[in-house]
């Protein structure tokens, strides 16, 4: 399967979500609010930042599982953050709405993120890939009817 979207027109993104925090240590943020695109661009700064520093924590997708003793949201899929870098996030499509979790350096005093979610057009090539072959197994069909046709007739 192959995703293709329009990622370089930034009239397909939103801003979500802009946040600052300051504190020792930063707490988890989890937005109070849940994502419906699965594709996100996330930006982490630290203007207290040491040019050495490159890592800026952690993301986390988590969706609802509704079982088990723990009713909460249970994490899917985590990645890194990185450092003053616009980040591009697909997450899995398994649920309608999700919500993030965000945890930032242990040693951080302050942090700003920025989340866009991307609303543009989305087209499947898989789906795309299909349709096609499907159309070839028809036409290969009724070349085949019209073959057995001609050689059935009198």
């Amino acid at each position: 399967m192959s995703l293709l979207v329009e990622l370089g027109n930034s009239g397909n993104w939103i801003l979500t979500d802009s946040q600052s925090f300051s504190g020792f240590p930063l707490p988890e943020y989890v937005p109070p609010f849940q994502f419906e695109k699965h594709i996100l661009a996330i930006y982490v700064d630290n203007f207290d930042a040491k040019d050495t520093w490159n890592f800026a924590g952690w993301v986390s997708q988590k969706i609802r599982l509704g079982i088990g003793p723990s009713q909460g949201a249970e994490s899917v899929s985590n990645k890194k953050l990185w450092l003053r870098r616009t980040q591009l996030f697909i997450f899995p499509k398994l649920t309608t709405t999700y919500t993030l979790a965000i945890n930032f350096p242990q040693w951080f005093k302050r942090a700003d993120c920025t989340i866009w979610e991307y609303w543009g057009p989305e087209a499947d090539t898989t789906t795309n890939a299909i349709g096609q072959v499907r159309s070839d197994v028809i036409r290969v069909e009724n070349k085949i009817n019209l073959l057995l046709d001609q050689h059935l007739s009198p």
